[in-house]
């Protein structure tokens, strides 16, 4: 062959390498176009993501971005550099080589270094996003970074919305006012639930004062409430529902949903996806705020036990000598103050009430001796008429007494009318019931002041000595038996004899005389 056919020969050889390589590096070119496609897509999103949040520009990093593009070619770190490791799409380095450097010169199979991959790729995503019609379109100067601004909407001025589908930034802006106004009935949703929770704190907050008040009453210097138990006596709280082991909220109340709450509660910016509301979650956030109210009022002390819903509120006892202030109560002064008030108005209550039990214990006393010095008469009585027992009714017994009170019959029943000089049914109420309950004003069973007046008469009675002295059941009667004279005690004793009838009726006083009569 001669040597002009020879490189004639040369010169078909290198076109037909030359086309292979176009034919390699086309591969690369249509798996580049199909990433740079991916990566504009996924640029939007971060667009369309950052105009939801009402920011009027973004910046991405086109290096992170890749990241998102599943079929993006892989790297790896070797001597401090990073090279590509993995082609994807069928691609090869010798592709990129030859698309990227022209297919004149040989690939030598070295490496290809991943930010040179990026470099030559990011120059191309640039025009594809500046073709979006960002009105600002820039590289950060020595980074990968991707600034683009579309600025703020202006309802007045956004074009029609036929107009906006061919405009992506208009498009944002669009993305823009709707999230506001999405924002704007999530803000509506959250004010309905924010109303209804200040409304059923006020509540807590009353029913909480309530219990110190009633803890003041008693005479204690502080309380412990439990906001889960109390939000039960509130209306219209949420209700709760057991599913799989937990509590979540069933019910709301009329115009508040589990939408309003996760709004009100975790903010408007992420959508509420339906999920049940934790009824604990929703309890600890009330809580919260509960306690801000109650350290309000001017507790000593006010706090929560860990771990739970109690909260214990400390406003401590009244100095010794302290004297109630009428004005706290009246003016509205420290709701802790005032609790102290009760606890001095509780204390003086309760010896008024005390000076009135024991004006009619001082009467009953009188009642019952003049009571028991009748009973001894029926039965000195009954011992002169050689009886060795006698039966009285207590009720009857009670007619005779000076300064007894009356009874009056009202509605088939008897009640105490009138009571005697310095007593009244207050006195007896607190003299018999004890000093915590307050008299309502009710008017007292005659029937129930005989019992209790008939109990002590009984003891008084079987103190006198005699060999039985008993209730007959179901009545006021009671029956006293001082003994059955032997038989023999007919004949004469020491010097001479000794009638019957004055025997039994010594042994009947001997057996009243047993009682101090």
């Amino acid at each position: 062959m001669s040597f002009a056919l020879s490189l004639t020969k040369v010169v078909a050889d290198q076109q037909k390498e030359e086309n292979r390589r176009a034919e390699v590096a086309k591969a690369w070119e249509v798996h580049e176009a199909s990433l740079l496609e991916s990566a504009v897509e996924t640029f939007q999103k971060h667009c369309t993501k950052a105009a939801e949040a009402q920011k009027p520009e973004v910046t991405v990093s086109f290096e992170a971005l890749t990241k998102e593009i599943p079929e993006f070619p892989k790297r790896i770190l070797d001597d401090a550099f990073y090279y590509v490791d993995k082609w994807t799409g069928g691609v090869t380095a010798e592709s990129w080589f030859y698309s990227n450097n022209g297919t004149g010169v040989s690939y030598t199979g070295t490496p290809i270094l991943f930010a040179e991959l990026l470099e030559r790729m990011l120059a191309q995503f640039l025009k594809k996003v500046q073709s979006l019609g960002f009105s600002s379109c820039q590289r950060e100067e020595g980074t990968w970074k991707v600034t683009v601004l579309w600025g703020m909407p202006d309802s007045d001025e956004l074009p029609s919305r036929g107009a906006r589908k061919r405009s992506f930034p208009v498009q944002l802006k669009y993305v823009m006012l709707e999230a506001q106004e999405e924002k704007r009935q999530r803000a509506k949703s959250a004010k309905a639930w924010e109303l209804h929770e200040a409304t059923l704190l006020d509540r807590a907050v009353e029913v909480f004062r309530k219990r110190c008040t009633q803890a003041a009453e008693s005479q204690k210097s502080q309380t412990t409430v439990s906001f889960e138990v109390l939000s039960r006596d509130l209306k219209a709280f949420p209700t709760r529902i057991l599913t799989d082991s937990t509590y979540y909220v069933d019910t709301w109340a009329e115009g508040v949903t589990a939408e309003s709450w996760f709004y009100a509660c975790r903010g408007t910016d992420l959508g509420y996806t339906g999920s049940p509301i934790l009824f604990a979650e929703m309890l600890d956030r009330m809580l919260t705020k509960f306690m801000c109210k109650v350290e309000t009022l001017g507790f000593s002390s006010c706090q929560r036990e860990v771990g739970t819903w109690k909260v214990t509120a400390v406003w401590g006892m009244p100095e010794k000598d302290q004297r109630p202030l009428k004005f706290l109560l009246e003016r509205g002064g420290a709701f802790a103050a005032q609790l102290q008030n009760v606890i001095l108005e509780k204390q003086t209550e309760q010896r008024q009430r005390e000076e009135l039990a024991s004006v009619w214990k001082v009467q009953e006393s009188l009642l019952l001796d003049r009571a028991l010095e009748l009973f001894q008469k029926d039965c000195t009585r009954a011992a002169e008429r050689k009886k060795d027992q006698a039966t009285v009714s207590f009720e009857t017994l009670s007619r005779g007494i000076l300064g007894f009170p009356i009874r009056t019959l009202r509605d088939g029943t008897y009640y105490v009318d009138q009571w005697s000089q310095g007593t009244t049914a207050e006195s007896w109420f607190y003299g018999n019931k004890g000093i915590k309950l307050g008299y309502d004003g009710s008017p007292i069973l005659f029937a129930e002041m005989l019992d209790r007046m008939f109990a002590k008469f009984m003891e008084k009675s079987q103190a006198l000595g005699f060999s039985s002295c008993k209730r007959e059941a179901g009545t006021w009667k009671v029956t006293a038996v001082w003994s059955t004279p032997e038989k023999h005690e007919q004949a004469s004793k020491r010097a001479g004899d000794m009638p019957e009838d004055e025997t039994s009726t010594k042994r009947a006083r001997k057996a009243t005389r047993a009682g101090g009569a």
